[in-house]
């Protein structure tokens, strides 16, 4: 009977010792870089940190003004070792925190929370003037030479670095180094051009006003069989003619979802549904006169709809290494798709001057259509491509890598790109309506 309590008494012993380690709430026993480490190597691609137990896969990172910014998505390494992906930058002090009273999604495998902490740390200083100093020779190498309009701008670089060089290598923060580039790259009135220094942008000129020739309200009230997306993605039909606006080249269209509100339902439809159901139309408007430009793969995609053979639509030279020129060519194409959809019908694509960047280059996958039609007015005359290159200050620049030229070679930089049809008007005619809309339902008719 003793031995039956003895062994009962263990066994509850036990018992109670196992609780009470799985309601332990989770430690952190090391970081990279440390906790409270200052000088901080700004080559650090990654915060690491390590548990004292296994934890479950969930995480509660919260928002901290110190946050260092991510450079991908935090993960869990193995159960006990979590990552967090950032971009340091020299002489700042980050913070990041785990949890809260509210979000407590650190927590061990047995679902205890991980108490609220703060992770701290600073990054090295640097010596600014010989950084500064570095950048600026850098830099006078880099603009002249890479910039690929560097001799097209008309602009005398060599000699705008030369009348600031002391500015530039004395600036007693690269703040001040940032605002000084800024100020000189402002002269090339290029869109294409930016600087991106401790995770912020500066854009040191934007695209210039032009004409508006567009009331993308009026269309979305007169348009029929109304298929709208997030970002202003819109299709349906007018007077009997089919309608798609491509708003921006930033998204992958087979990845929109249209949304379509019959009487009773709202039906989701995917974009190659819509697509079918436009091309059953004899007549299709393209309308890109909002689009700005963006990722050219997604303008290839769409215009992989149109093409039945392999189309040149355009022409573009980059920097060759080995001559030190720009004299590396090769010509775009599209290629038709391999699913089997292609529109024969009659294509009107509508331009204007605000059509800039991948979205010029869409024109031009058009214009090389035998079946279609820009209508509307130039573009705004803008490509580039940019490339970044790092200076020895923390500070990227990014500067167009390539010309590009129409196939009978124009430059479209600064000149843009014709129209078939051009149809000029006023912006004050597209108060209340879109007058160039009109214009080209009339010319369907006729």
């Amino acid at each position: 009977m003793k031995k039956t309590r003895l062994l009962f008494a263990l066994l509850y012993l036990s018992c109670v010792t196992m609780f009470a380690q799985s309601t332990v709430a989770p430690k952190i026993i090391e970081t990279i870089p440390a906790i409270g480490a200052t000088n901080v190597d700004t080559n650090i691609k990654e915060i690491i940190i390590k548990f004292d137990q296994d934890m479950s896969p969930h995480m509660s990172i919260m928002s901290s003004p110190n946050m260092p910014k991510k450079a991908g998505k935090p993960k869990w390494l193995d159960k006990r070792t979590f990552s967090i992906p950032v971009e340091l930058y020299p002489n700042n002090l980050y913070s990041v925190v785990l949890n809260s009273s509210t979000f407590r999604n650190f927590k061990s495998a047995e679902g205890v929370s991980l108490h609220p902490v703060s992770l701290y740390f600073h990054t090295k200083t640097i010596d600014y003037n010989k950084h500064h100093k570095e950048a600026f020779k850098e830099l006078s190498q880099i603009l002249p030479s890479k910039y690929s309009y560097a001799s097209n701008k008309n602009i005398g670089w060599e000699t705008l670095l030369k009348q600031n060089e002391s500015a530039f290598q004395n600036a007693k923060t690269t703040s001040k180094f940032t605002l000084l580039l800024t100020n000189i790259l402002a002269k090339a009135e290029d869109p294409h051009i930016w600087i991106e220094y401790e995770g912020k942008r500066y854009i040191p000129s934007t695209a210039k006003l032009g004409e508006i020739n567009y009331n993308s309200k009026y269309i979305a009230s007169i348009i029929q069989n109304k298929k709208t997306s997030k970002y202003g993605f819109i299709a349906g039909s007018i007077e009997n003619v089919a309608y798609i606006s491509i708003p921006n080249w930033s998204n992958n269209l087979d990845e929109l979802v249209y949304k379509f509100q019959d009487e009773n339902n709202t039906i989701e439809l995917s974009f190659e549904d819509v697509l079918k159901e436009l091309f059953k139309y004899e007549n299709l408007i393209v309308d890109v006169r909002e689009n700005r430009g963006g990722n050219e793969n997604y303008a290839k995609a769409f215009a992989s709809y149109f093409a039945k053979d392999t189309i040149s639509y355009e022409k573009v030279v980059s920097y060759n290494e080995q001559s030190k020129k720009f004299d590396n060519s090769r010509i775009k194409k599209v290629y038709p798709n391999k699913k089997e959809l292609n529109y024969s019908g009659n294509v009107y694509v509508l331009s204007s001057s605000a059509v800039m960047s991948s979205n010029e280059s869409f024109i031009l996958m058009m214009k090389a259509l035998p079946n279609a039609n820009v209508v509307g007015v130039t573009t705004y005359g803008s490509s580039g491509n940019p490339k970044a290159y790092n200076l020895s200050n923390g500070i990227k620049v990014y500067l167009p890598s390539w010309k590009a030229f129409t196939l009978e070679g124009d430059l479209i930089e600064g000149h843009g790109i014709k129209p078939n049809i051009e149809i000029t008007t006023s912006e004050k005619e597209f108060a209340d309506r879109d007058v160039l809309i009109d214009q080209v339902l009339k010319m369907i008719k006729k």
